[in-house]
């Protein structure tokens, strides 16, 4: 992994978050869980760079991002291979699997053993929590989107995290 400035990235985050998707996780070597994320946000604010990243509070994920201050999302890339390790990342607890131990993917400790990622990543943004809080139900504006998405079915209302990114790393 080579860190980069994240002035010089150069990536479409629409189009990975979207269609690529990305792994958030928090923990040390020793204890972290990951979990695949299709939604979030990147940009600037505060004079900082930053991510906007939602987790429902009954995901395992959740209890590590609550206790961490640092966070990473990794990119993996679109290899048939990678969209399964998603798939498993993201509709399998780590109550229920130990995702530690996932084959496929190789853990790295960064951050001064801080924070955890992964080798395959292309691309690897680590933040640091600098805000939080739970979505509500009365302040959606549009109804249609809290009827959607939030539903008994769904589960719980996520919570935000905005990042300040302070560390952008590439595998060339």
């Amino acid at each position: 992994m080579e860190e980069i400035d994240i002035t010089t990235l150069n990536n479409n985050f629409f189009e990975a978050v979207s269609t690529e998707y990305m792994l958030i996780c928090a923990g040390t070597p020793k204890s972290y869980n990951m979990m695949t994320a299709s939604w979030g946000a990147f940009g600037w604010l505060w004079n900082k760079p930053v991510a906007l990243i939602f987790i429902r509070l009954e995901r395992y994920t959740y209890n590590f991002t609550e206790n961490q201050d640092y966070i990473s999302l990794s990119f993996l890339g679109l290899q048939p291979e990678i969209r399964k390790l998603y798939h498993l990342c993201g509709t399998q607890s780590g109550r229920e699997v130990n995702k530690m131990e996932i084959p496929g993917l190789t853990p790295i400790s960064i951050c001064n053993d801080q924070c955890v990622s992964f080798q395959e990543s292309r691309l690897i943004l680590v933040g640091k929590k600098v805000y939080a809080t739970n979505l509500n139900k009365q302040d959606f504006l549009d109804d249609t989107i809290y009827n959607r998405w939030y539903n008994k079915q769904q589960g719980n209302l996520h919570r935000l995290y905005i990042l300040e990114i302070l560390h952008t790393y590439t595998n060339k």
